[in-house]
């Protein structure tokens, strides 16, 4: 299994893991988010990963969830 995917969104956008939620990061790793494949990852993770970034606790159970979500914080 590749690495935790807060690890690779903080890879990605070459920063620190608490630098992701900042408000200057957030749409640059969003737009990382969608070019993830989510097989990748277990839910757990990307719902743990989700929580992190946006301070919410979501129990998402399906990958239509997390798509419509990160859809809606993207506007």
């Amino acid at each position: 299994m590749p690495k935790d995917l807060l690890d690779k969104l903080a890879e990605q956008n070459d920063c620190f893991i608490s630098s992701l939620k900042e408000p200057s990061m957030i749409q640059k790793t969003l737009r990382n988010l969608f070019q993830i494949k989510f097989e990748d990852y277990s839910l757990k993770q990307w719902n743990d990963c989700l929580s992190y970034l946006f301070g919410v606790k979501p129990q998402f159970r399906t990958e239509c969830e997390i798509w419509e979500f990160l859809k809606k914080k993207q506007k």
